[in-house]
């Protein structure tokens, strides 16, 4: 809709970090708020170690800004100021939601596991992937 809920720019935030890093769940998972530095130019994802670093060395990832409706540079600082996460903070980047009387939020703690990191796209592919920003 046009205003669309933490849940579905959470959703949209992973799904376009993920595509436009080459990342994989398990690494998107991993990530903590201040792995996350946004520029004037895009953002830089610091990614600890992933399956295809043979020597566990880290990877600084470069994401421009593409000034579109799917950039996801512009999506992940939407999910930060909708999550109201601190770039400074240890915490993990996505979490899970908990529905409150305001509305919804995000979990003071804690990650989102694989399962259920994997579970929210396999229903979003189920309905079609129609989730509109």
């Amino acid at each position: 809709g046009p205003h669309p809920s933490l849940t579905e720019v959470r959703l949209l935030a992973v799904c376009l970090v993920a595509f436009a890093g080459f990342l994989r769940c398990n690494e998107l998972i991993k990530l903590k708020c201040c792995d996350i530095t946004f520029n004037a130019e895009g953002m830089v994802i610091i990614v600890e170690s992933s399956k295809t670093d043979q020597y566990r060395e880290g990877a600084s990832l470069v994401i421009a800004r593409t000034e579109s409706v799917t950039c996801p540079v512009s999506m992940m600082e939407r999910y930060f100021h909708m999550g109201k996460l601190e770039h400074t903070s240890r915490g993990m980047l996505f979490r899970g939601i908990v529905q409150t009387k305001e509305g919804e939020r995000l979990r003071k703690t804690g990650g989102i596991s694989y399962s259920r990191l994997r579970e929210l796209l396999l229903d979003s592919a189920d309905k079609g992937g129609r989730v509109v920003a």
